[in-house]
């Protein structure tokens, strides 16, 4: 389980983001991660997110959509990647939307699924659900649970 420090937002502390495996100095020194239900995209102060999307280049058409590094949440020592599937909204030639990459034949465009904001005196990252529809969260007053196993193995103390 990992400590909820602010109850009102369901924040808890991150050791890091990484790009790639590497850390690119957004998060070098701890930050803070809010998960939250009612957000679709992963957002981030905008100067730290501004960096890490130095690093997460897409190419006109998607070519290289599966060549894209992972975007790591170290949280407690434990790392919580997304791929390039889960973090890249695509629009087909229909115009229709999708969070999750389909087949790169039919892509019109893609972005990646993150926005800046800016939360006056507090600032954090927001998982939204391209996180949280990855991995199996618990809500607990007194914890908040992440697993990517099967909701038998959650264990609040």
């Amino acid at each position: 389980y990992y400590p909820v420090i602010d109850e009102y937002y369901w924040t808890i502390k991150a050791d890091n983001i990484l790009v790639g495996g590497k850390d690119v100095g957004v998060c070098t020194n701890g930050c803070n991660l809010i998960a939250d239900t009612g957000t679709t995209l992963i957002t981030g102060p905008s100067d730290d997110l501004d960096k890490m999307l130095s690093h997460l280049q897409v190419e006109d058409g998607c070519s290289n959509l599966n060549n894209m590094p992972d975007v790591t949440f170290v949280i407690d020592g434990d790392h919580f990647s997304l791929n390039s599937n889960d973090y890249i909204m695509t629009l087909d030639q229909n115009d229709n939307e999708s969070l999750y990459a389909q087949n790169q034949d039919t892509m019109k465009s893609c972005t990646g699924s993150f926005m800046p904001l800016d939360i006056p005196d507090r600032p954090a990252w927001i998982l939204g659900d391209v996180f949280l529809s990855k991995y199996y969260t618990v809500f607990n007053r007194d914890c908040l649970l992440y697993t990517s196993d099967a909701a038998d193995d959650l264990l609040c103390v």
